[in-house]
């Protein structure tokens, strides 16, 4: 399980959420590229807030600790809030709401729950990080959705 947890954690991230999202967002079949990019833009900006946040909080890292066992490399930035968490949810959030069918809107929360859950489980967050991170990323999706289709 542990190769399974650090794998999924290791392609999750920014450079994946923006490919994803530009997927989803042309496949919606609007295929306007300046709402595209409006959307993007509004996404990676969600994702400096994260940043942000991270630096102002300053919340240390549970593998700064001694004694923490991690499965990758312990990161040098603050922990809170997981920029993961908030990508993977704001992913979810934009793909349910374009999308809406059953299986598409299951299969994305469950992957950005597992992309959480291997965060705390690799050792680099703590679960309030990903939880955070959640809420941010819910609320960062529904501002990118309305940027994105209004």
């Amino acid at each position: 399980m542990e190769v399974f947890w650090s794998n999924l954690t290791l392609l999750a991230g920014f450079p994946s959420e923006i490919l994803i999202l530009t997927l989803v967002l042309t496949a919606a079949g609007k295929k306007n590229w300046r709402r595209i990019l409006i959307a993007i833009l509004a996404f990676s900006l969600f994702r400096l807030v994260g940043e942000i946040l991270k630096e102002g909080t300053a919340v240390p890292r549970a593998c700064w600790q001694s004694g923490v066992k991690t499965l990758i490399p312990c990161p040098e930035s603050f922990s809170f809030p997981s920029g993961h968490a908030l990508g993977a949810t704001m992913v979810a959030v934009i793909t349910s709401l374009i999308y809406r069918r059953k299986l598409i809107v299951a299969s994305t929360w469950i992957t950005a729950i597992l992309i959480a859950i291997s965060r705390v489980v690799v050792g680099v967050h703590s679960p309030i990080d990903v939880i955070g991170g959640g809420i941010i990323g819910v609320i960062s999706g529904l501002i990118v959705w309305k940027f994105y289709w209004d």
